[in-house]
Parts: C-alpha cells; sequence; structure tokens
C-alpha cells in the first residue's frame, strides 16, 4: 500500500463515505441470528480455561469482531464503542492467545503453511499509553496459574517482553506510542509481523487537524515501512473522531476490512426499541442514561461519536439536508441584468495534496435577497491558476467587489493582480476581509446557519457540480463542535460573504440601483444561531 492511496480523489472519498453497499464494510445486524466462526469459539474456549473470569458474559460482538480478526484478511479495522472491551480482547487476550499458540489463525506463508509469529508490536495515542498495555498483558499472565504451566515470560521490562510457549516458540512483544520512531524494532532477525493499533488517536486529535494528520503521516512514513514485507497482519481497533482521521481514512480504503459496533442497533429511538450490543454491560436503561447526560451537557455529539461510532448526527448537524435550496442556472441568468454580483476567495497556505483548498466563490444577489452560487471554483491551485480562476469569474459576471482574506492579498495575489490588471486591461474592486481576523471560523460558517435555514442559499443543479459536492460535503459534516471533514475551505468562503458592507442588495428592477445595505448585521446572524441551539 503506498503512501498516495491514503489520500483517496475527492469525489472518490465521498462516494465511499455515502455507499452503503461498501463491501470492505460491515455492520452487524444484532436483531439477527448469528454463528461464530470455529476460529472465534477456540479463543474464547482458550481464554475460558486459561485466564481469570469477566464480570460480564461474552457479547456476541466479540465473537464477530474476532471474526474478523482472526481471518485471512491482512489489514483488518474493528471500530468499536467505548466500553466494548475491544482493548482487553484484541490486545491483552489476543497477545497472549498467539505467544501461547506460537501462531496466528489462518496467518499464512506463500506455502499455505501457518506462519510462526515470533515479532508483535502494540501501539497505542502515547508511550505511557503503550506501555500501559504491556502492562495489563503481564498483569493477566501472572494472574493466571494454568497459563504459566504452557506459557513462560521469560523477560518483562517496561517496554518489552520475550515470551515462549511449551513447544519452544518464542515471541517478542515491543510497545511503541503514536508518533515514536520504529528504527531497530526487529527481533529474533525478523521485523514486525503482527501489529496491533489499539487508539492510536490521542486526545488532541479530536480538535486539531494537525494532530489527526501528524497521525497519518506517521503510520505512512514510520510504521508502514517497519514491517516484515513478506509476512505482516494489522489489526487497527479505535473509536473514530473525524471525517479525516486515520480510522475513517481506514474504512474508507480498499485494502482494509473494517466492522463497526455500535452499542445499538438504532439511535435514537424509543427506550423500550433499544437493541444493545451487549445487554449484560448496556442495559437498555444504560443506554438511554449514556444519552440523557451527556444531553443535558450539551454533549450529544460526545455521546454519538464515542457510542454510535458517528462523527456527525442529525442532532448535533448544524445544517440539515432539508434546507438546501436548488436552482436551474440557466433560468435564473435570465434574471442577471436585475442582480448584483460578488466574488469571495478562500486561499490555503499549502498547495499540497494534503493541504487546505483553494476556493474562489461568485454568488448573484436579487432584492429579495436570495443568494445565488453562479460559479465555484475549488481545488489544489497554485497562484498562477487561481490568479486565471479569479479573473475568469471577473471577466463572465464582473462582480461589484472580489475580497480575500487581507494576509492572502498581502502576501501571496496582491502584485499579481496588480500586474494582470495592467496586463489585460481588466479592472476591479479588491479588498481584504474583516471579520477574518477577529472572528473564529467556527462562528463564520455557523453564521451561516439562519440563511440556510430561511431558503436565502441557492446552489445550482446543473453546474459547477465536483466543487459543489464538496462543498455539500462540508456542509453534511459541519457539527456544533466545528468540522468534522477534512476540509472546510468551500464553507469557510462562502462564509466570507457575511463580512461587514460586503453584499449590497439590488432594490430596483437594475441591478445598477442598489442601495447600501449589506448582507445583514453579522452580529444578528450570529445570535440567531445560538437561540437555535437552545432550541434543539
Amino acid at each position: 500500500m503506498e503512501a498516495h492511496l491514503f489520500i483517496q480523489e475527492r469525489r472518490e472519498t465521498k462516494k465511499m463515505k455515502n455507499d452503503s453497499t461498501n463491501s470492505r464494510v460491515y455492520r452487524p445486524d444484532y436483531t439477527k441470528p448469528y454463528r461464530p466462526k470455529k476460529e472465534s469459539i477456540d479463543f474464547m474456549s482458550w481464554c475460558n480455561l486459561n485466564l481469570i473470569e469477566e464480570d460480564n458474559k461474552t457479547p456476541r460482538i466479540h465473537y464477530e469482531f474476532l471474526d474478523l480478526a482472526l481471518s485471512s484478511e491482512d489489514k483488518v479495522q474493528v471500530i468499536v464503542h467505548r466500553g466494548g472491551a475491544k482493548t482487553t480482547v484484541l490486545n491483552t487476550k489476543l497477545t497472549l492467545y498467539v505467544a501461547s499458540l506460537g501462531y496466528m489463525p489462518n496467518f499464512l506463508n506463500k506455502n499455505g503453511e501457518l506462519q510462526k509469529i515470533q515479532n508483535l508490536m502494540i501501539f497505542s495515542a502515547s508511550e505511557d499509553q503503550a506501555i500501559g498495555l504491556l502492562e495489563e498483558i503481564v498483569f493477566m499472565w501472572e494472574n493466571s496459574e494454568v497459563l504459566q504451566q504452557t506459557l513462560t515470560l521469560e523477560k518483562a521490562t517496561k517496554k518489552n517482553a520475550r515470551f515462549r510457549n511449551e513447544q519452544g516458540d518464542v515471541m517478542y512483544v515491543q510497545v511503541k506510542g503514536s508518533g515514536q520512531s520504529l528504527r531497530g524494532t526487529k527481533r529474533a532477525g525478523k521485523r514486525p509481523q503482527l501489529m496491533l493499533f489499539d487508539d492510536i488517536l490521542p486526545d488532541d486529535a479530536l480538535f486539531s487537524k494537525t494532530e489527526r494528520s501528524k497521525v497519518t503521516k506517521w503510520f505512512m512514513s514510520s510504521v508502514y515501512p517497519s514491517v516484515d514485507m513478506n509476512f505482516n497482519k494489522m489489526i487497527v481497533v479505535g473509536t473514530p473522531f473525524a471525517e479525516d482521521d486515520i480510522l475513517l481514512k481506514m474504512k474508507r480504503h480498499s485494502e482494509f476490512m473494517t466492522i463497526e459496533c455500535p452499542v445499538a442497533q438504532v439511535f435514537p429511538c424509543p427506550k423500550e426499541d433499544i437493541v444493545s450490543s451487549w445487554e449484560d454491560r448496556f442495559t437498555k436503561d444504560k443506554i438511554w442514561k449514556l444519552y440523557e447526560g451527556a444531553k443535558g451537557l450539551g454533549e450529544e455529539a460526545s455521546f454519538y461519536r464515542e457510542y454510535m461510532l458517528q462523527v456527525t448526527s442529525e442532532e448535533t448537524r448544524v445544517f440539515k439536508d432539508q434546507w438546501l435550496r436548488h436552482f436551474e442556472y440557466n433560468i435564473v441568468k435570465e434574471r442577471f441584468s436585475e442582480m448584483n454580483f460578488f466574488t469571495s476567495m478562500d486561499l490555503a497556505v499549502s498547495i499540497k495534496n494534503s493541504g487546505d483548498y483553494r476556493v474562489i466563490m461568485t454568488i448573484a444577489v436579487d432584492k429579495e435577497k436570495n443568494i445565488y452560487l453562479v460559479k465555484t471554483d475549488v481545488g489544489n491551485y497554485n497562484p498562477s491558476e487561481v490568479i486565471d480562476i479569479l479573473f475568469n469569474h471577473v471577466r463572465m459576471y464582473r462582480p461589484l467587489e472580489v475580497r480575500a482574506e487581507k494576509a492572502s492579498l498581502q502576501q501571496v495575489l496582491d502584485h499579481f493582480i496588480q500586474l494582470e490588471m495592467a496586463r489585460t486591461g481588466t479592472y476591479f474592486n479588491y479588498k481584504g476581509l474583516e471579520l477574518n481576523s477577529t472572528t473564529n471560523k467556527e462562528q463564520r460558517i455557523s453564521a451561516l446557519q439562519p440563511l440556510f435555514k430561511t431558503g436565502k442559499i441557492w446552489l445550482p443543479s446543473d453546474r459547477d457540480q465536483e466543487s459543489l459536492a464538496e462543498l455539500d460535503y462540508e456542509y453534511k459534516g459541519f457539527t456544533k463542535e466545528g468540522a468534522t471533514t477534512e476540509h472546510d475551505d468551500a464553507l469557510d468562503c462562502l462564509a466570507n460573504f457575511l463580512d461587514p458592507d460586503f453584499i449590497i442588495y439590488p432594490t430596483g428592477q437594475s441591478a445598477t440601483e442598489y442601495s447600501g445595505g449589506d448582507a445583514g448585521n453579522f452580529e444578528d446572524l450570529y445570535q440567531d444561531t445560538d437561540d437555535y441551539y437552545e432550541r434543539m
């Protein structure tokens, strides 16, 4: 798997995100009968014979995700709700199971023979958490006299352990934190063969796109090249934070097979209709109290993310699907002479594929204060391409004004805009945005909510569909906590039109007759958004 495969094309990513028929993603149906596979039954039987008894009955989801983890798939992802004991099963117990057997079920070499596991690595969000995982493994071994008769712990330090089973097979266990170097991890002449990733996203990644990006880059540049290229298996376990985190990128990736186990089959629903993933631990009352507790604190998003595995939900989304309005370009075009036009730009610092997009957007406004997106361009454009696209917008629509972030104009475009004006004889008014330097991005974007809700923003149904697909993706992924998508540049560009004294609505039949009004008071829009949240 090459690094570039993680950077999916925008259309492919969104297609897979919305594709419920994706055969590489499986979500169990808790309402239907289920029969575990032999490997899962053997694993659980071994645990019952060798390890200390658990407080709760074994739920079916353990068998279901073990069916995948113990299969012949070499890249497996197990996404399970908080409290689902995924770490206990797929880290602590699985490590001891593999050490005891000397091999991983269905882990075969090129001759079709079971391949011995000699080098196993465990990863977590931090080194301290990874060390804690190894301590749990050692603790479980120390508290099982039965297991000690067939599996010897020859050596144990904070970050390493060495086991020997009764057949004489030796397995090394190493632990690392997310972001740490993997140099020097070869053991017994082998690079890591079995790699267990347990909640590798640090808590900071919930609110930081930069932190989420760091984990992905570390995985591709450090982890992946360090494996035994002939025989390796990855089992990634966790709970996703956002659309652009590594877990959901893996879910969309064709090389990973993913199973998702939310705490309930469906939620929201009446309490009596809840079908739990683990009835012995998560009763209907327990799930309901978890939701009500989160809702009481205004943290519904946390419940849906941690327990239903939804980084967005209808309850936490700022913008609703039913608020979207569409128009046919050629029909509205007939009224262009009665409208005023304005152009906004959102300019990224980086032009790398993984960086923010550059967005150029032109709107038309009428005297009823409707806003029509007449042209939208989204992409990883270089400065020269931005200039070409901008002047194309200007020539097509003759906007009364163009605005972009002041720093972007000063540092990147101002000089080139003036040169292009002189070269082409195409002149227009442009200036820096005011709110970008005084109001954070989440507030600016949230202020669009009253305009969408009242049906004032219209998107074309027959133009710029690829660029508008990005806007739609961001629209559906923006929550009270901010963006859950990899990008929010299209929404941010649209929010630029709320800048003070930017939009001027026409007042008469001709667009040349206009007043000095603007898009409306920004503070009033933001207050409307606050009021809406209080009513939700």
